[in-house]
């Protein structure tokens, strides 16, 4: 087979993932911080009278807070999809940031912030945070990676269709424009070659493919890469290869669990209130009982008591489980307010601070779907290879899941979670779920 290694264009990946563009906006807010104050602000500024250790520090807040809010607010997503909302978010992170690094230096220091530096240092943070979104997402545009996918017609549209739905662009090269049965591949840019498995390709193939700079990627690989789920239908042996879950960051598993402990235990003495408050409005309007509890499948399986304010009807389920879906008559006027804000999922924190759940991971599901689905979805009993959580990869991901073929989806994201799991991932779900 002939090969021409020109290409028209160059690839360059500059479409950035989160966890890049989170450091980017932390260095921003970090800079300007430390910047501004001292090049612009009067002699008797706060901050100027400090020493380099503590302007460091709060600094290094104000960064820290500033690239956290753009996740809450959203401000990571695509930029083209609404320009205007992007612009007001990051802003309004700047101010985010502006208003707690005030409050931090108060409450040290006994002394405010000058007006002058709080506006500069939040309004400078989130335009140069909003126009160099612009500029990587321009340069994303004119360097959108051409894809040959080497699969089943069936897989074909599969892929296509999600791209479409998570809005990530591809140029799909055909199959006759690769010159797949002529005399070669043409000089065009190849930047992924996307297969079935290792025997869809011969040794010529794949050598011709490597030396024309392209990137050779399973199925689940590239879901993986692009879309950040895994389906079931696409994992093979090599997905265990390095899944560890015993073994791996045994530092960061105790870590996780402490900060289990203490952010459970400090949101259960803030949501007193709450809970009362709503308690108070669930009695009112269908009486007792005010908490829910419920049988879950935990950890490698084995049941645990799952609690929640009751949301629904008494006795809503009649004598057989049944799927919660959107739209469901059997949710309560109020329990449609606490479902929305995620209010009657408060009291599982108690779950967590008791050690049967993470703030993060796969939410549990009842047994008695778990011994159904796992019957219909290969691998669905690997949730459980982690403790369930209060929020998860699939929660911020996908909606409710009320039939095998949605369960099926959701899983897809579950097992992404297992297999990336990381404290970088479990903090970006934890500030994603503020914002949904």
């Amino acid at each position: 087979m002939s090969l021409s290694v020109h290409s028209k264009t160059v690839y360059d990946d500059w479409n950035i993932g989160k966890r890049k563009k989170f450091f980017l906006n932390l260095i921003t807010g970090f800079l300007i911080c430390w910047v501004l104050p001292q090049k612009f602000a009067h002699f008797t500024e706060t901050l100027l009278l400090l020493n380099d250790l503590w302007l460091f520090g709060y600094s290094l807040f104000y960064g820290l807070v500033f690239a956290s809010a753009l996740e809450i607010f959203g401000c990571y997503d695509e930029v083209s999809s609404s320009r205007i909302r992007h612009l007001l978010f990051s802003i309004c992170s700047g101010f985010v940031g502006g208003i707690l690094l005030v409050l931090s230096v108060w409450l040290v220091e006994y002394d405010f912030v000058g007006r002058y530096v709080f506006l500069y240092v939040s309004a400078g943070s989130g335009l140069f945070s909003y126009f160099t979104a612009l500029v990587i997402s321009k340069l994303a545009s004119l360097s959108i990676p051409r894809v040959y996918l080497r699969v089943s017609e069936e897989d074909a549209k599969k892929v296509k269709e999600k791209a479409v739905k998570s809005r990530v662009k591809f140029l799909w090269v055909t199959n006759q424009a690769q010159g797949a049965h002529g005399n070669g591949l043409s000089s065009d840019r190849l930047d992924f070659v996307v297969i079935d498995s290792s025997e869809t390709l011969q040794k010529s193939e794949i050598v011709n493919y490597l030396s024309m700079g392209s990137k050779i990627l399973s199925l689940n690989q590239f879901w993986s890469e692009f879309f950040r789920s895994s389906p079931s239908c696409y994992i093979d042996q090599n997905w265990f290869v390095d899944l560890d879950l015993h073994l791996r960051n045994p530092v960061g598993k105790r870590v996780k669990r402490l900060l289990d402990i203490l952010l459970s235990l400090l949101g259960l003495l803030m949501a007193v209130p709450l809970i009362a408050c709503a308690s108070l409005f669930i009695l009112f309007e269908s009486g007792f009982p005010v908490f829910y509890t419920q049988t879950r499948s935990g950890y490698m399986g084995h049941p645990y008591t799952l609690f929640k304010l009751r949301s629904m009807r008494q006795k809503s389920e009649g004598t057989e489980p049944k799927w919660a879906k959107k739209g469901d008559q059997r949710i309560t006027k109020i329990g449609s307010f606490l479902r929305k804000w995620r209010i009657d999922e408060i009291p599982q924190l108690w779950n967590v601070l008791k050690g049967e759940m993470s703030l993060v991971g796969p939410r549990p599901e009842r047994p008695e779907f778990d011994l159904s689905l796992n019957l219909d979805i290969p691998y669905w009993n690997f949730r459980t290879l982690v403790k369930p959580g209060l929020t998860g990869w699939a929660q911020i991901r996908f909606d409710y899941a009320s039939n095998i073929e949605s369960s099926e989806e959701k899983l897809a994201y579950d097992l992404y979670y297992i297999k990336n799991a990381s404290f970088f991932l479990d903090m970006e779900i934890i500030l994603s779920t503020l914002r949904s």
